[in-house]
């Protein structure tokens, strides 16, 4: 997966404007810069027993610069100053308006009015500014067109005296939408499609994820978040770790592998991920840092990234349960029902001797929440684990969370077992303090291998794919359950066989009794290898999943199929391209094994206001290291002609 270990420089986004300042100051000052081969005879797993409540950890204290931090940095990309003693902080936006944010290296602006600062510009907008506690913040209206023009900033005050002046390109956050690859007839219909995040020198996988409210969208990758309309149109975007700023512990500067997801029951979009040191942790027992960081937003309708529409919480990862360990955590899954809030996670080894990936999975951990206690605002609740062992010695082990679109009093989990494929169903019931997990093994019989590499042109090496496991959260809608995970047909040495897609249909009405499988297909005829998928499903039975395609003669592209409800069991239309790839996939991290990883999971959600599709995926572009852009598709569920 897409660890801290991948990343070389921190991320670098799309440029949406830039500013030159020149600046003369009459007083200056200096502010602070601041295969075990055992198999249980039974369909049915022991139930973990109930797990201790942890107490809440302290509330994490925010600083003035926490609280700036929610303006987005990367809008200064590319700007150069004359004078150090202004630095442009970047741009946020506030309703209506936009802020760009500059700081000012001289003492007692706290102090100063309003109405000693002169403003001139030749700008055709209606501009404002406001003086802050480190500077000044010019005010441009969300609406204002594109422009290039100059604002120049005096103090009159003789004490609190400066002077500089700001090169404007302002541009809007556009919605970069795409042209529709051409239609396969027969398929399912792409309503529309637009750009997502890229890459722009982030060295790892995007990990991306959507989820959508009646009105907009979430969009998640390991390197920010957005909010965008679901015309495309951009909202707001912070770094990851800039949004998570109220939540993450001192000295975890690194967010990654975010899980997002709307619930309609609460009308809140919930999103997890965990935060932890850049770069590989030297910690002994009690001393390692990795904590579970969580944001639910206060409405169906945020408007921003910030306080004002969200609510922030965290908690340890280094403890299972109340024992301290030796690991940090990743790969965070969340699963919301009625009464709780539940996240997956795969604790990674910090023992002396291990690798960064490396012999990371022993067991895997449910961490629940109790979810009125979130939503009143609670930045430390109390929480309960469960730990599975992982049933294997030679596989991965993780468990994948199920999307809950309807309502639900549990929150269902699944995992594969890489000995045999075998699956097994979880669900946590209750919540805290007295929530119960329990796993049922699904009887049915396939035969699978696990995924190790994947070809693509030359002179690219083969695309690492992180092995048998599930990349994207399930779905359940009503009685059933959805998902659909990666495999080969047999085994075989590294790059040597194609991947394939297996889907499934689960009736899950008589839980706790072993589910039934209603229907499965294998995707996929051997010319091309499918990897990263995500699905979604309707509560009539219409299915859609969204998946990178990638072989000899084929760069990694964005393809998604589906299926209607009347369909033949076990079918699907044909599969269509969301965006075709245009380069070879070069992300080679030496410091992982040497891996070349293109991603680990891509997003797929449904829209609460008609049960139509939505998907995000990548697809490799041009770049000398580890590029890629992520496209947002939306599909409805009629057929092209």
């Amino acid at each position: 997966m897409s660890r801290h270990g991948e990343h070389g420089a921190m991320p670098m986004p799309r440029l949406a404007s830039s500013v030159l300042i020149t600046a003369f100051f009459l007083v200056a000052g200096c502010a602070a810069q601041p295969t075990d081969s055992n198999r249980p005879e039974s369909s049915v797993v022991a139930t973990v027993a109930r797990a201790t409540v942890v107490p809440p950890l302290p509330t994490p204290v925010r600083t003035e610069d926490a609280a700036s931090a929610y303006v987005d940095p990367r809008i200064c990309r590319g700007t150069t100053q004359e004078q150090l003693e202004v630095t442009c902080i970047g741009r946020a936006t506030n309703g209506d308006t936009y802020r760009y944010v500059f700081k000012i290296g001289i003492v007692g602006l706290s102090t100063l009015p309003k109405s000693m600062v002169r403003m001139t510009t030749d700008c055709s907008a209606v501009l404002d500014f406001d003086i802050t506690a480190t500077g000044v913040a010019l005010l441009v209206p969300t609406s204002a067109a594109p422009a290039t023009c100059r604002v120049r900033f005096v103090s009159t005050n003789r004490s609190v005296s400066f002077a500089f002046t700001v090169d404007l390109n302002h541009a809007a956050q556009p919605s970069a939408r795409e042209e529709l690859p051409g239609a396969v007839p027969g398929a399912l219909h792409l309503a529309n499609a637009f750009r997502g995040q890229a890459s722009n020198g982030f060295a790892g996988s995007p990990d991306s994820g959507v989820a959508v409210g009646p009105g907009l969208l979430v969009l998640t990758t390991n390197d920010a978040i957005q909010l965008r309309t679901k015309g495309g149109d951009g909202l707001a975007e912070l770094p990851l770790a800039v949004f998570f700023t109220a939540a993450r512990g001192p000295g975890e500067d690194y967010v990654g592998d975010p899980s997002v997801a709307f619930d309609p029951l609460s009308a809140r979009f919930f999103v997890a991920a965990s935060a932890q040191p850049l770069g590989r942790q030297q910690c002994a027992i009690g001393t390692c840092r990795s904590h579970l960081v969580l944001a639910i937003s206060r409405s169906a309708a945020p408007s921003t990234l910030g306080s004002r529409d969200w609510l922030f919480s965290s908690s340890d990862l280094t403890l299972d349960q109340d024992t301290p360990t030796q690991t940090q955590s990743d790969w965070s899954k969340i699963a919301v029902s009625e009464r709780s809030v539940a996240v997956s996670v795969q604790p990674e080894s910090l023992a002396e001797g291990t690798a960064s990936g490396v012999g990371s999975n022993p067991s895997a951990r449910i961490r629940v929440f109790d979810k009125q206690r979130l939503l009143a605002g609670a930045t430390a609740p109390q929480w309960q684990d469960f730990v599975v062992q992982n049933p294997s010695t030679n596989g991965g082990f993780r468990f994948q969370a199920a999307t809950n679109i309807d309502a639900g009093e549990r929150a269902y989990f699944a995992s594969l077992d890489a000995r045999d494929c075998a699956l097994t169903v979880w669900a946590i019931e209750g919540t805290v303090p007295d929530a119960q997990l329990k796993g049922v093994r699904v009887p049915w019989i396939v035969s699978c291998a696990g995924t190790l590499g994947m070809v693509q042109p030359a002179p690219g090496v083969p695309i690492f794919e992180s092995g048998l496991g599930f990349e994207a959260n399930l779905i359940r809608r009503g009685s059933s359950l959805w998902g659909v995970y990666t495999m080969r047909l047999g085994p075989g040495a590294f790059a040597s066989q194609p991947s394939y897609l297996r889907w499934f249909q689960l009736d899950i009405s008589a839980w706790p009794e072993p589910p039934r499988l209603v229907q499965q297909g294998l995707v996929g005829d051997g010319t091309a290898s499918l990897s990263f998928p995500a699905i979604t499903a309707t509560a009539q039975g219409d299915m859609a999943m969204v998946f990178n395609r990638v072989s000899e003669i084929e760069f990694a592209s964005a393809y998604y199929a589906g299926r209607l409800s009347t369909d033949l069991p076990g079918t699907l239309r044909p599969m269509a391209p969301l965006q075709i790839g245009t380069a070879v996939v070069n992300c080679v991290v030496a410091n992982v094994s040497g891996r070349n990883g293109f991603a680990d999971y891509s997003g797929a959600a449904i829209d609460p206001a008609d049960d139509t599709a939505w998907f995000v995926a990548q697809a490799a572009a041009p770049g000398d290291r580890c590029d890629w852009v992520t496209f947002v598709g939306h599909v409805e569920y009629r057929l092209n002609r």
